[in-house]
């Protein structure tokens, strides 16, 4: 039949015929008789026809009401742009609509957002906004690749695993939200055996890096990183350099849990800076605790890594010093720049701030980890962090280091991240995204600048000065 609509209704398969009227007739001998007022049914489906209009009417209103705010704040704009070299692109930019919204992290690790919040940016409804998020139907991106995402905290909060972005250009990963068919997260089973190798540790990777200071010239490749951290010198340079005012650099790694024993390896990664004589220009060594673990000599701007081999027991203190010096004759030239520390060593299963992100090996066939501060913990697959898949089914009991979880990895060993309900991250930054109009055939122009509102004022006496002169 139909809703709201009444039968009769003809049965037109003969076969499913004699099976629905034997249901009946079963149905009939255990249900009570009642009677059927069409005039009290008609009556209560008007009362419900005027309750959804008159929903739709405050919904219109709404709208309607937003679409003015909008329009009057887009008005304003135009008004301070107005007579400026700025106005046009002003009205292309900030057009009276929303298309979603901005969310900015800045660590890796497992976000959460207040449903609430992203409603109030949205400038929607909550239960609108939550709808669409059940239904998936809003749409997160992350530099153009869809990211999943699941709904958490009984459909309060959205939840997703977040990166970080590589570039000195920002300090915080943008990731944008819209309305459309979205990813939601998936979910695997991953209930351990009973039985089973179980590793004591994995392999961890501690990175120190900085970029502060950029050598373009050194790169061929347009694309390439020619950013740099820190910068040594010969003991006695013969040339003055400005960037180099050290021959020698000492820096600490974090080593979280790092077992006592076996054998770690430090890399440092470094860059030529100068080409200045015939031959090898650059000599370096490695110290690890004052103790020297590799030299490296190499010539002209070329890279080179200097590596070496470190006891564990070293680790086993949560830190690593490692120095990085120049060395050379009083004559020598040498400048080069130091881009970035590696430390590789084996680690603990532990959580560290409520949160571990791990590898496990193939063949593993459980792998238990512990130090979380409470039983609901969030254990996700993040070989692909866009499509992170959560898993079900492990154990959770209480340890010596607090809460543990016992799991089946894959077999062919996989990256994983766990969550206690402290190592939840919020987002850095939640805006309003406005839908703009650029690519609109009116809008006309040999070329876009982009920058901050502060630099406006200069950059338009720039082109007024460059108009006047070319």
């Amino acid at each position: 039949g139909t809703e709201n609509r009444y039968g009769p209704f003809r049965v037109r398969n003969p076969n499913a015929r004699a099976a629905v009227l034997a249901g009946l007739r079963q149905a009939t001998r255990r249900l009570s008789v009642r009677q059927f007022d069409l005039k009290t049914h008609r009556s209560a489906a008007a009362i419900e026809r005027s309750r959804l209009a008159k929903i739709e009417r405050l919904s219109d209103r709404f709208r309607a009401l937003r679409q003015r705010r909008l329009e009057a704040a887009g008005t304003t704009l135009r008004g301070r742009a107005a007579g400026t070299t700025s106005a046009r692109l002003a009205q292309a930019v900030e057009g009276p609509s929303i298309a979603g919204a901005h969310i900015e992290v800045k660590d890796a690790g497992l976000y959460t957002l207040n449903i609430g919040d992203l409603a109030e940016v949205l400038n929607e409804r909550w239960w609108w906004t939550w709808w669409q998020a059940r239904r998936g139907n809003l749409s997160l991106t992350s530099g153009g690749d869809r990211v999943a995402y699941r709904l958490a905290d009984r459909g309060r909060s959205l939840q997703f695993v977040g990166e970080p972005v590589d570039s000195v250009d920002a300090a915080h990963n943008v990731y944008k939200l819209r309305v459309g068919q979205g990813e939601r997260m998936a979910s695997n089973n991953a209930t351990p055996p009973n039985t089973g190798s179980e590793p004591l540790s994995f392999r961890s990777m501690a990175v120190l890096e900085e970029k502060l200071f950029v050598r373009p010239g050194l790169e061929s490749d347009p694309k390439a990183d020619a950013w740099h951290w820190l910068c040594v010198k010969a003991p006695l340079p013969t040339h003055n350099f400005p960037p180099c005012d050290a021959s020698e650099h000492t820096l600490v790694i974090p080593t979280p849990d790092a077992l006592d024993s076996g054998t770690g390896t430090v890399r440092v990664h470094v860059r030529g800076a100068s080409d200045l004589v015939q031959g090898d220009d650059h000599q370096a060594v490695l110290l690890v605790d004052g103790n020297p673990i590799a030299e490296q000599s190499w010539d002209g701007f070329a890279p080179a890594v200097l590596e070496g081999e470190v006891d564990q027991a070293a680790l086993a203190l949560g830190q690593l010093e490692v120095t990085i010096a120049g060395e050379g004759p009083a004559e020598s030239t040498s400048y080069f720049f130091v881009d970035r520390v590696e430390v590789d060593f084996d680690r603990a299963y532990l959580a560290v701030d409520d949160a571990l992100t791990f590898s496990t090996a193939p063949g593993d066939a459980r792998v238990r980890l512990g130090g979380f501060s409470d039983r609901n913990i969030e254990l996700l697959d993040v070989g692909d962090p866009t499509r992170p898949r959560r898993l079900v089914g492990f154990d959770v009991a209480a340890g010596a280091s607090g809460y543990e979880i016992t799991f089946a990895p894959a077999p062919n060993g996989g990256r994983y991240l766990a969550v206690g309900p402290d190592g939840v991250q919020s987002v850095a930054g939640l805006s309003t995204d406005f839908a703009s109009n650029l690519r609109a055939s009116d809008n006309e122009g040999e070329y876009l600048v982009l920058g901050p509102l502060a630099f406006q004022e200069a950059a338009e006496e720039l082109a007024g000065y460059r108009a006047l002169a070319y």
